[in-house]
């Protein structure tokens, strides 16, 4: 029983303390990260491991290419 109630407590500890917040920063980037500056990447896959900023993320998840919405990754017009 003592073995059950360790798992159990580590499992609340882990989700309770040690989980950030989803308002906070760093559930979306960290000091780590390698993002990647070139737009080729958003269409085909690269030979590395790249961060791509959420915001080329939304264009392409999201962008509305049909009915004329061309707005350009990053801001750019």
């Amino acid at each position: 029983m003592l073995i059950v109630y360790i798992y159990v407590a580590l499992i609340s500890y882990n989700v309770e303390v040690l989980t950030p917040d989803l308002n906070q920063v760093c559930t979306l980037t960290d000091e780590y990260a390698v993002v990647s500056t070139d737009d080729k990447y958003l269409w085909k896959s690269s030979d590395g491991v790249w961060d791509l900023p959420i915001e080329s993320v939304n264009y392409v998840l999201y962008a509305d290419r049909e009915h004329g919405d061309e707005q350009r990754v990053n801001g750019q017009a």
